[in-house]
């Protein structure tokens, strides 16, 4: 639902614009996919933590991307770049499917080892993530006229979200 509105409110023109500010993307996928991971592996180390649940809950925690809906949905409350929030939450959580079992392998030994099943993983950041913006594009050709008398109950459906996340 969440990545449904925040497509709808959103241009063609205005995700193309999103991608234009390389250097934030990078910097988010860097941060998430690397000085995440390597500053806790660290702090783990630090602490003489390096077997059981605790460092296994810790290196999948920096392993992974933000919540789907989270990210964007708080941005479009702060008035921040949707654009730019869905790109990135789209972006790092396809390479999520990929990156987040190659990080848990580097980091976890073998006794370790989490078996994540990435085929199916990334069917479903599909249908979550993408599905979701392509249907709201489609849709926006179509109300096209109407998206001003739609825009404050698409506000209010991203508020709902925001208070969903925050009671769950």
């Amino acid at each position: 639902i969440a990545m449904f509105a925040s497509g709808l409110g959103l241009s063609l023109t205005n995700i193309k614009d999103g991608f234009k500010d390389f250097k934030s993307i990078l910097f988010s996928f860097s941060s998430i996919y690397v000085i995440f991971p390597l500053i806790t592996y660290v702090i783990l180390l630090i602490l003489n933590i390096r077997s059981g649940d605790i460092f296994i809950g810790g290196m999948i925690l920096a392993a992974q991307s933000s919540t789907l809906a989270s990210a964007v949905v708080l941005t479009a409350t702060a008035n921040g770049n949707v654009p730019l929030a869905l790109i990135i939450t789209i972006i790092n959580n396809m390479a999520s499917a990929v990156l987040t079992p190659l990080i848990l392998k580097l980091t976890l030994s073998a006794d370790q080892a989490i078996s994540i099943d990435v085929g199916p993983m990334i069917l479903k950041l599909l249908l979550v993530l993408v599905l979701p913006v392509v249907l709201a594009q489609v849709v926006r050709k179509f109300i096209k006229k109407h998206m001003e008398k739609i825009t404050p109950y698409r506000k209010a459906v991203s508020k709902i979200v925001v208070l969903v996340i925050v009671l769950t």
